[in-house]
């Protein structure tokens, strides 16, 4: 029996049916998920109070403080105090740190760290019991005075460890571990783990970051075996909120938290974020009055509750061995958490996809729909996919070209990612418009002519959902909840419309509901992907965006013909100009200030002092200080972190800054006969200096290294170069050792210090600076950088000297002088 026509609902209904159920629903599943509101500071005592917590913001995040500077020392200082005025044991751990995490096998970084360690006793007596572990970060990067990131990890671990002193007593010892170093390369967290007896004790870690500064707190991470943890966060947290899909993503990423560390050396661990408010994450405006009280509310819910649940369990029953079952567990509306075992995912991808092959069944055989237009609806979900997709990474790459030059691109956007993000949204509808409708009329090509009932294109778009799940069920079995249980709700839909035959007002209303759960559940994983990775990865990230597409935009096309037309159209034309718009207006304000870059160079080997900029138009500001002839030069050999090529300009008085610009020293020990091949250093730096590199080209033949007698891994040579940074260097300095291949060759090695701030006579500078101009995150910004090279022969260390162009044997020295 062919498919009969169906006649249009009631105009009212055609009209709002999709807009209501995504404005009511996907409204409804953001709301249901904002953090806690912030209690006060006269909350009862046995309470988290996270305005008692922000009171710490005032010594935490006062300004920058990264490993080795003077505020880092101070930060330090008021950290032990605060932890011994709660009568707390206090350990630090000052120790020497090689990073070595097999994730990152390219980067060679060293460090003096000092963690700092507390302790606070539990009434347990059996022997055997392991500790839970509070950890969180007191370092910042250099730019930013670090209240997110993670000054509220440390606030919300000393407020819980005071509440806790209000609570009941708890068997277990609980172990403030504030680590150091975390922003050099998770340094902090190896000392601890692989140098403390005290990490053989825990059992367990909560681990509490920050990548943004608002926003709900996740548990974005965890360890196998999880079930246990799954079951005891879902019963004792008051808001909890996790998915397995966002731990299946992050296993993927390149990213890592100081529990990488905890997890590698085999303890199991839950890891807690906030991540929205992007923008501001690692840059000056990560400070106490951006920093959102509701997120440190929500992320001292889960601490102060997990530790009162994990404070009396018998953590070692969590031991990877005999490892525990993996969950899956997902948000259904709010922070009602679901959570059932990983061996279940097969069943019930399988459950739901015999429930569509009946459904498919029902429809070809009871109500005469064809299999090609089943197919015809399947191919529009594909095409669907794939525009979409092409459409996004295209568009994307377009408006990163007018956002700016690419200093700026990435900010210029991320200011507006909301923009963005609604912008997409409604390319993707348009897309999903146009090419559903225009199967549903029929194209003048082969096999295409015929108008296919909405009904029939619905279910081949069901059957892509169904392509999907059984794609994901083996390979991402964490994520198959997400097509699992919305693709349940609308087969199910679909049966009832076959079986039952409702009139056409019914039927839009059962195949709208049926897609309620895709809402519920697609509109808030849309948002948390779009902020944590839509900006670079808008095709990536809106996939949830154009699952829910396929899903709403057939029942939506009950619409008549014309308000189709409409629909396609004022999607397309409201997408272009939130997307155009979010790419031409200046985000650059107070509120967004544009990132810029000038740092201090001191060349000791030809005594001068210049500005250096890596911007590729510099800014206004940069250019007032730079002057109206800079010199462009490549300069990463002997600037190694500085990005190349270099606007350089003379400074206007360097002379009288000159001798605060001390410069490292080398010296190079005798070798004894058994050890001819090898070369000691004694490496030592001015006070001041926070980070020193050094580099050694690739072609010196290194076969080994030693750092204070400790073995430091050859790593593969980047750019023709060894480079090795060392953080916080100690007074006396560090010996480095190398084992050469040839132990009479002859090579030119580059010194270079960094201390994150300008020299004194300077700095009046930086507060002249616009308030719409911030340093750029991660960069050499408002540092001040010392170089020198140096010869090493067989017969020992020789500084080079512009004045002896022999001096070096292969290279004359780089200097924008000559």
């Amino acid at each position: 029996m062919p498919d009969k026509p169906v006649a249009a609902p009631p105009r009212w209904l055609r009209l709002l049916a999709l807009p209501l159920t995504l404005v009511a629903f996907g409204g409804l599943a953001l709301l249901a998920i904002q953090p806690p509101s912030p209690l006060p500071v006269d909350a009862p005592a046995a309470e988290f109070s996270a305005a008692r917590a922000l009171e710490h913001m005032s010594w935490i995040a006062a300004e920058p403080h990264p490993l080795g500077s003077p505020a880092h020392a101070r930060v330090r200082e008021r950290l032990v105090a605060e932890l011994e005025a709660l009568g707390l044991e206090v350990h630090l751990q000052r120790t020497e740190v090689i990073y070595d995490y097999a994730r990152r096998p390219d980067v060679t970084r060293m460090a003096t760290v000092t963690n700092v360690l507390a302790r606070r006793p539990g009434t347990g007596t059996e022997g055997g019991r392991k500790a839970l572990a509070l950890m969180a970060h007191y370092d910042s990067v250099p730019h930013a005075p670090g209240a997110a990131d993670d000054g509220s990890g440390v606030a919300t671990i000393l407020e819980a460890l005071r509440a806790l002193d209000h609570g009941p007593p708890l068997a277990n010892d609980v172990l403030a571990v504030i680590t150091d170093g975390e922003e050099r390369g998770l340094l902090g967290a190896q000392a601890f783990v692989r140098q403390h007896p005290w990490a053989e004790e825990v059992g367990l870690v909560l681990n509490f970051e920050a990548r943004g500064i608002r926003g709900p707190v996740f548990m974005f991470e965890t360890s196998e075996g999880n079930a246990p943890l799954i079951e005891a966060l879902a019963e004792a947290a008051p808001a909890p909120l996790a998915n397995s899909l966002s731990y299946a993503i992050y296993r993927r990423l390149p990213n890592d938290t100081d529990l990488s560390i905890t997890k590698a050396a085999g303890i199991p661990g839950l890891n807690f974020a906030f991540n929205d408010g992007f923008y501001d994450y690692h840059t000056a405006r990560d400070r106490p009055v951006f920093l959102s009280p509701a997120s440190v509310q929500h992320a001292g819910s889960y601490a102060l509750a997990l530790a009162r649940h994990f404070g009396n369990a018998d953590l070692a029953a969590l031991s990877p061995e005999p490892r525990a079952p993996d969950a899956t567990y997902f948000n259904t509306v709010g922070f009602h958490l679901v959570r059932y075992p990983m061996s279940w995912v097969p069943w019930l991808s399988g459950g739901t996809l015999l429930l569509l092959g009946l459904v498919l069944g029902l429809a070809f055989l009871r109500n005469g729909i064809g299999l090609g237009g089943v197919l015809r609806g399947l191919l529009a979900f594909v095409l669907h996919l794939g525009v979409s997709v092409a459409l996004l990474w295209t568009t994307s790459a377009l408006l990163g070209r007018i956002a700016g030059g690419p200093e700026t691109r990435f900010r210029t956007l991320l200011a507006h990612d909301h923009l963005l993000l609604f912008g997409f949204v409604l390319w993707i509808a348009a897309a999903a418009f146009l090419i559903w409708r225009l199967l549903t009329e029929g194209l003048p090509l082969p096999g295409l002519r015929r108008p296919v009932p909405v009904l029939t294109l619905s279910l081949g778009g069901l059957c892509g959902w169904g392509v999907l799940l059984l794609l994901c069920t083996p390979a991402v079995p964490g994520a198959a909840f997400l097509l699992t249980w919305p693709l349940l709700a609308a087969v199910t839909a679909h049966g009832i419309v076959l079986w039952c035959r409702p009139g056409p007002t019914l039927e839009l209303c059962l195949l709208t509901g049926g897609a309620i759960p895709a809402v519920l559940w697609m509109v808030p994983y849309a948002h948390f992907f779009f902020v944590a990775l839509g900006v670079a990865q808008p095709a990536v990230a809106l996939l949830p965006a154009m699952l829910l597409a396929g899903q709403l935009v057939p029942a939506a096309l009950a619409l008549e013909i014309t308000s189709r037309r409409l629909a396609w159209g004022a999607c397309l034309m409201a997408g272009a100009g939130l997307l155009v718009g979010a790419a031409l207006v200046s985000p650059f304000d107070r509120r967004h200030p544009k990132p810029v870059e000038l740092f201090v160079w001191h060349d000791v080997d030809f005594g001068e002092v210049w500005w250096a900029s890596p911007e590729s138009q510099p800014d206004g500001w940069t250019r007032e200080i730079l002057g109206a002839e800079p010199e462009r030069k490549t300069l990463d050999r002997v600037l190694p972190g500085a990005q190349s090529p270099l606007w350089i300009a003379p400074t206007s008085a360097g002379s009288l800054w000159l001798p605060r610009l001390e410069a490292p020293e080398v010296e190079m020990e005798e070798a004894g006969e058994e050890t001819a091949s090898r070369r000691r250093f004694r490496l030592a730096v001015p006070r001041g200096a926070e980070a020193v590199a050094l580099s050694l080209p690739a072609d010196a033949g290194i076969r080994a290294a030693w750092l204070d007698g400790a073995p430091v891994t050859v790593q593969e040579p980047n750019d023709g170069w060894w480079r090795w940074w060392y953080f916080n260097l100690p007074p006396e300095g560090v010996e480095i050792a190398l084992e050469l291949e040839d132990p009479t060759r002859t090579f030119e090695a580059h010194l270079a210090t960094v201390a994150y701030r300008w020299p004194e006579p300077l700095r009046d500078l930086l507060t002249q600076r616009p308030a719409n101009r911030m340093p750029r995150p991660r960069s050499l910004a408002d540092a001040t950088v010392v170089t020198r090279t140096f010869v090493v022969r067989a017969t020992g260390i020789h500084w080079q000297d512009p004045t002896q162009p022999g001096e070096s044997p292969e290279t004359s020295p780089v200097s924008p002088t000559r």
